[in-house]
């Protein structure tokens, strides 16, 4: 199967993010955090993928959020994960261009790995 990884330039986070949310709402996902303080760790398995966005302004700016579970926003079946002062969002793209995967990376080199289960 042909894979593509290719990082999104940073001034297109916010808009790829609202692209791949909507292309990709309700999927199932899994969400593995990668980092120093914690290892890795799998913070999310097989829930519906809610949305991913970027903050460009405010005291979150800089920041990404991915949320899955529930049915809507502020569901209290939801988990969210904030990366905190992102320094590269990079996708998973298969051969039909369908999404597979979602890497956001922080400046701290912490990672948040969003895996779409196959259908």
């Amino acid at each position: 199967m042909n894979e593509q990884n290719t990082q999104i330039e940073k001034e297109n986070w916010k808009i790829y993010l609202t692209e791949f949310t909507r292309r990709n709402e309700n999927r199932l996902a899994r969400l593995e955090l990668l980092g120093d303080d914690i290892g890795a760790s799998e913070e999310a398995n097989h829930l519906p993928f809610v949305m991913a966005s970027y903050e460009e302004k405010g005291s979150d700016a800089g920041d990404a959020l991915i949320t899955l579970g529930g049915t809507s926003a502020g569901d209290s079946g939801q988990i969210m994960h904030t990366v905190s002062q992102v320094s590269g969002i990079t996708p998973q793209i298969v051969g039909d261009d369908t999404d597979a995967a979602l890497e956001i990376a922080g400046a701290d080199g912490s990672k948040a790995i969003l895996i779409f289960e196959k259908s």
